[in-house]
């Protein structure tokens, strides 16, 4: 599948991410803390698709004795991540050829990035060379082919939000990507779910406005509330900080459950 979408038209991961019940993508975070809890201090953790580096200060602010690197090919995302690092590490580069030294990385970690991905096998063979033997590889991500969720049932019915305002080129059904990082010789730890009922009616209907308005919105939610003190965005982040409560209540409670997005930890 292609994707029309133009990565430098708007930087994604912009703002703050903290485990807080307000923030949206808090238990994306939280599971990712979770994934490298055991890395030891003055370990190497490396963020692929860093966007902005939302997530990427997210986990230096909580890890702070890791030394943390973010990686990403926009360069208008990288340049917002660049205006306020965090003490992280943040590098222009290609999933598919990083530019680092092989068994180099205590971890890899990744927040939406695998649907992006056409030739995954590729990609994960990079995160193999570049990490450690009995290194952590954990990645968050859509189910979006999946029936077990509301986006799911809308892509079979043909709805493309998603494609065109977001780069994704692969629908994930529940245990496909499982099997692609088995076979590439990954070894599972622990899988998690998020994203239910109401989280998936919001997601749903935010991108079926930007579809019928025909373009994107210039930000993310977190990211324009982070970004401006208008009135507007102050009123918005009220009410996002309410509804992303009531999404991260509902991932805590049914983690293990699928949901729309997948939360895998495997070893190299």
């Amino acid at each position: 599948m292609k994707s029309p979408f133009n990565y430098e038209s708007k930087p994604s991961g912009v703002g703050t991410v903290k485990t807080l019940p307000w923030y949206i993508p808090a238990i994306k975070l939280k599971w990712g803390l979770r994934a490298i809890k055991n890395i030891p201090k003055g370990g190497k953790v490396l963020e692929i698709g860093c966007g902005g580096g939302a997530m990427t200060r997210g986990i230096k602010f909580y890890r702070p004795d890791l030394e943390v690197y973010g990686l990403d090919f926009s360069e208008n995302s990288l340049k917002y991540a660049r205006k306020n690092p965090g003490g992280v590490n943040f590098i222009q580069g290609d999933i598919f050829n990083m530019p680092f030294k092989s068994n180099s990385f205590d971890a890899v970690v990744c927040f939406d990035v695998l649907e992006h991905l056409e030739n995954l096998p590729k990609a994960l063979g990079e995160v193999r060379r570049i990490l450690k033997p009995g290194g952590i590889f954990h990645a968050a991500f859509p189910y979006e082919g999946s029936f077990w969720n509301i986006e799911g049932w809308l892509t079979h019915l043909g709805w493309k939000s998603k494609v065109i305002y977001c780069g994704h080129v692969v629908n994930f059904k529940v245990g496909q990507p499982e099997k692609i990082l088995e076979k590439a010789k990954f070894k599972k730890t622990e899988r998690r779910f998020s994203g239910y009922l109401l989280y998936q009616l919001f997601d749903a209907v935010y991108f079926t406005i930007i579809l019928l308005r025909g373009k994107n919105f210039p930000y993310q939610v977190e990211g324009y509330v982070s970004s401006s003190d208008s009135l507007g965005a102050k009123s918005l982040k009220v009410v996002k900080e309410m509804v992303a409560g009531l999404f991260y209540a509902e991932s805590l409670l049914l983690f293990f459950l699928p949901g729309l997005h997948g939360h895998l930890t495997y070893n190299k």
